[in-house]
């Protein structure tokens, strides 16, 4: 028969033998609770948080990888399992941010380890040091796990930012001293990018290892090229400055790093130099640059002046296959593309020119999608370096000098429909952004001509108006964004606020004596806009389309694309313009400044520019 089934209390028990240790058989752990703890070096308090601290043993100048110590303290210290076992539940695991850290060569342990080592000890510790990748200046949370404890602690990296490895550097303290006083300049690099660079296309300049706070280190910063001429330079709307005003603020953000990004459209190959002037202050940014444009540029008679330095580079030519040379009022390089030609003058580096046909092909299929259908040729285009280029080039194409004497400023392009030689002709400026505006603009003068043909008299409002507007649209996005919608905002506001004035000129008048104003081309974009807000986004076109009709006229033109009279379209523009807002558009610019820093510009200190 079965046997009675006893419970584990009926279970009798052998007496005990007393020169025996009693080793009680563990109970089984369910699986949520910790089964590590049961492990545990004597006497060590389970509920003890872990923790760790951590020691820095890098310089503010040293590059990485680094070293870091860190020290653990109440971390699981696994006893009693087979070697295998206890390998697996006591390695450390460190990881900062996303990055695993594996141990320093310099470490004692060839793998990280809580080797219970010390059991005097009420908690298990460990030391070990870890080699740290490059890590982002500033604030990184470092984590450390061993078995089921995790700790976490902030520590901040105050190394400076490497200059990275697309800049080509230079040590300021190898730089040419200019004047009697040598500015102390340990441990600051300038740094160049591309390493490669091209004249005509864009520059990165950064300084590395300047001073911050308390006492700041600002530099001006000034490009001199090969003709021993400054480089021009640009605001951040992409106008040029004053003449005087021929350096930029560079000024170090807390890991003393200071950018700047030179446009370099204009700049023509051979060997550049960089003027470094360097002043500490306690100013601030607005105050320091007052004092640089406004009389207390003094030089070595500033307290604040601490020396300038000279570093000389080389700006290479883009190398640009097929050109021929031709004449026209002045020598010209002729560089073929498949639909369209582009004409340089010696002072247009050929890489602006490459890179202006490329937009000028780019605008043709814009406007293509736009209008749905093809606008004839691409037209050529011919661009001069500056001003006595252009009067040359001018006065052969059109007997007269580049800017008309009735014109208020000074011209950019103009587009030359009839006659030979036809094309788009550009003078380049400065900013990148402005000439890209400048090409779109003049095409669609092109296109303006292709659409009106038989009646070629187009109201200045209506022709510039549009020129205008898809200047802006076609460039809104993009590398140049900011500087166009900045440039966009201030045209908008012009007409805006002259229609509050009573100021606004009325489109007749534009009409008949067209000058050149900037309020003549702010108002034009606007009644556009007007149009295109109102009416449609192919109104612009559809009305110089009806216009290219035979006989046609403005007022008729407008009649058959909006159903207004002239009198009623234009009292409808001004009640929109005065009732008009930029928000939307101001916060997309403040909103594009973030974390973008404003350009401030300084008169660098000419007396010391000499041949070196």
């Amino acid at each position: 028969m079965p046997l009675p089934t006893q419970t584990p209390s009926d279970i009798p028990l052998a007496d005990p033998d007393p020169t025996q240790t009693i080793t009680p058989t563990p109970t089984p752990t369910p699986v949520s609770i910790d089964v590590s703890q049961i492990r545990l070096i004597e006497g060590m308090d389970v509920f003890t948080q872990p923790n760790i601290s951590s020691g820095h043993v890098w310089g503010e100048f040293d590059t990485p990888p680094w070293n870091i110590n860190i020290t653990g303290r109440n971390f699981p210290c696994y006893v009693g399992l087979s070697s295998e076992e206890q390998d697996a539940s006591s390695i450390i695991e460190v990881t900062v941010g996303d990055i695993d850290i594996k141990p320093s060569p310099i470490s004692s342990e060839p793998y990280m380890w809580n080797s219970c080592r010390d059991r005097s000890k009420r908690m298990s510790q460990f030391d070990i040091s870890l080699e740290i990748p490059a890590l982002d200046f500033g604030e990184h949370e470092i984590t450390v796990s061993v078995g089921n404890k995790i700790a976490r602690e902030i520590f901040v990296n105050s190394a400076i930012p490497v200059i990275p490895e697309t800049f080509k550097t230079y040590d300021l303290t190898d730089a040419i001293v200019l004047g009697n006083t040598a500015p102390s300049a340990d441990h600051v690099m300038l740094g160049i990018s591309p390493i490669r660079s091209i004249a005509g296309r864009e520059l990165e300049i950064r300084l590395r290892g300047l001073s911050h706070l308390p006492q700041t280190t600002r530099a001006c910063v000034s490009l001199v090229g090969p003709d021993g001429k400054n480089a021009p330079i640009a605001s951040d709307s992409g106008a040029e400055f004053r003449e005087q005003v021929l350096g930029v603020i560079m000024s170090p953000d807390e890991s003393r790093i200071a950018s700047w990004i030179h446009p370099g459209v204009g700049n023509r190959p051979g060997k550049w130099s960089i003027y470094i002037d360097l002043y500490h202050s306690r100013y601030s940014d607005s105050i320091f640059r007052n004092m640089l444009n406004f009389g207390a540029n003094r030089g070595a008679a500033d307290p604040n002046y601490q020396g300038s330095v000279l570093i000389q580079f080389q700006l290479e030519d883009l190398q640009l296959v097929g050109v021929e040379s031709v004449q026209i009022g002045l020598p010209l390089t002729k560089y073929h593309r498949e639909e369209s030609s582009v004409f340089f003058s010696d002072d247009v580096p050929s890489a602006a020119a490459f890179d202006s046909i490329a937009r000028l092909e780019l605008a043709a299929v814009q406007i293509e999608e736009i209008l749905g259908e093809v606008i004839g040729s691409i037209p050529n285009i011919y661009m001069v370096g500056d001003i006595q280029s252009g009067d040359r080039l001018s006065q052969a194409v059109l007997g007269r000098n580049w800017t008309p004497e009735e014109s208020l400023g000074k011209r950019g392009g103009f587009y030359k429909g009839g006659g030979s030689p036809k094309g788009i002709y550009v003078l380049v400026p400065s900013a990148r952004s402005v000439l890209n505006r400048t090409i779109v603009h003049e095409y669609i003068h092109h296109v303006n001509h292709e659409l009106s043909q038989s009646n070629p008299n187009l109201p200045s409002w209506l022709n510039e108006g549009t020129a205008q507007y898809y200047g802006y649209q076609l460039n809104y996005d993009g590398e140049d964004e900011l500087e166009i919608k900045r440039a966009l905002l201030e045209s908008m506001e012009r007409s805006h606020l002259a229609a509050l004035s009573g100021d606004l000129p009325s489109l007749k008048s534009i009409e008949d004596e067209w000058v050149g104003d900037p309020l003549h081309y702010s108002e034009s974009d606007m009644v556009v806009r007007f149009m295109i807000e109102t009416f449609g986004p192919s109104s612009p076109f559809d009305t110089v389309r009806q216009f290219e009709k035979a006989d046609s006229t403005i007022e008729e033109a407008l009649l058959s694309t909006t159903g207004l009279t002239y009198r009623q379209f234009e009292t409808g523009f001004k009640g929109w313009i005065r009732d008009w807002s930029g928000r939307t558009l101001e916060l997309d610019i403040h909103g594009l400044e973030k974390g973008i820093k404003k350009t401030h510009n300084c008169s660098p200190i000419k007396a010391l520019y000499k041949e070196q």
